[in-house]
């Protein structure tokens, strides 16, 4: 950002809008419902001017309060709001209907991700149609480090060093065009990823298959799957732009394609 800009911005900005919005986000990076000293700790503000902020989004129906306690969470309007945005990415509307087809095709979960700074977003899913599957992670937050996803996002982005990744491992990510890891979102899954590609060969997002482990236990499965994942991230890419095919022809005959990384929780 250039420095008029910055200071352009700082011009306009409000402090009590901040403070309002760095509260949903504690609320919705919580697994749980917070009290009202939970959040005024993690904010750094008075318990008064937490209170009034709950207040003024509890009326919006952006916070909700767990009926007989002091807990709160999020609710249904921020809920909508997200579905809203996700709906007009353009990205994820162009995925969609193959992440379906994948889904249908590999019978697992299926998510796409984008990068946040130093964090991976799962922006969409298509779910599994089997019963025992992975259970939703759809809006979470994960480390670049030690992720599938991650080590897509660090092989491919261009003018990053490989920070989370050894040389090495960048070198087999790129030549195979997947990542597998497992462990890496929790015990027991396994997450494969490859590039979303746009017309400039920017990594735009990652596609992910993730497979509860013992459904995944063989060479085969996993040639297949990555065959299958390899087929739709270059479908979406020639969706958003990309046309230089080849680095995804090349990588049709998945036998050596899978670049793993043991992670143990």
């Amino acid at each position: 950002m250039k420095a008029n800009q910055a200071t352009t911005r700082d011009k306009y900005y409000i402090q009590s809008v901040d403070n309002a919005l760095l509260l949903l986000e504690a609320l919705s990076e919580s697994d749980q419902e917070l009290h009202l000293s939970q959040l005024s700790n993690l904010l750094g503000l008075s318990k008064s001017n937490v209170y009034r902020l709950l207040a003024t989004f509890q009326r919006r129906g952006y916070v909700e309060q767990e009926r007989g306690s002091h807990r709160y969470r999020l609710g249904m309007s921020a809920f909508e709001v997200g579905q809203k945005c996700l709906s007009k990415m353009a990205l994820l509307d162009k995925a969609r209907p193959i992440m379906d087809q994948l889904a249908r095709q590999s019978r697992e979960s299926v998510y796409l991700a984008v990068r946040k700074n130093e964090e991976i977003l799962l922006i969409g899913l298509a779910d599994s149609p089997q019963q025992v599957k992975v259970v939703s992670l759809l809006g979470r937050r994960f480390p670049l480090n030690g992720t599938a996803a991650g080590l897509v996002f660090a092989a491919f982005s261009k003018g990053d060093s490989p920070t989370v990744v050894s040389l090495k491992g960048v070198s087999e990510i790129r030549n195979h065009g997947v990542a597998m890891v497992e462990n890496d979102i929790a015990q027991g899954i396994v997450s494969l990823a490859a590039p979303l590609l746009d017309g400039n060969s920017r990594v735009q997002g990652a596609l992910l298959i993730m497979t509860p482990d013992f459904r995944i236990n063989t060479d085969q499965l996993r040639a297949q799957q990555t065959q299958q994942l390899l087929a739709a991230a270059e479908s979406i890419s020639s969706r958003i732009g990309y046309l230089k095919g080849r680095f995804f022809s090349e990588r049709a005959h998945p036998a050596d394609a899978i670049a793993r990384h043991q992670q143990h929780s």
